[in-house]
């Protein structure tokens, strides 16, 4: 139950996007509570759980948030850039999967979404 009340969170998120065309930006991310910020980033988490990262048995959600924060809030920079790409960097280079493709896929997220913006 819980997890289908984040999906619904997560899917009302980006139904309020401001065009059809657009990503979730970290900036955009960051016009939302705590709470709706923490849901999404358990929605990247969980969705690319066992594809892009591999997270060790014991693992909280509220350490995955503090990592992604930490590496968001160090990175101004890329606040412009997809919020996934973002939430998913610093969980792989953590806990990365073992698989080659993992790393391949990661490659091409972010240079598609590199020259799209």
């Amino acid at each position: 139950m819980k997890n289908l009340i984040l999906k619904l969170m997560l899917s009302a998120l980006i139904l309020h996007l401001p065009n059809a065309n657009a990503v979730a930006s970290w900036n955009y991310l960051l016009s939302f509570n705590e709470e709706t910020l923490d849901s999404y980033i358990l929605g990247i988490a969980d969705a690319y759980q066992g594809i892009a990262i591999c997270t060790d048995a014991g693992v909280t959600y509220p350490q995955m948030f503090a990592m992604v924060k930490k590496h968001t809030n160090a990175h101004p920079e890329y606040w412009n850039k997809d919020a996934a790409i973002l939430i998913l960097k610093p969980l792989n280079d953590v806990y990365p999967c073992k698989k080659e493709a993992t790393k391949a896929m990661l490659d091409k997220i972010e240079e598609t979404v590199r020259y799209k913006q």
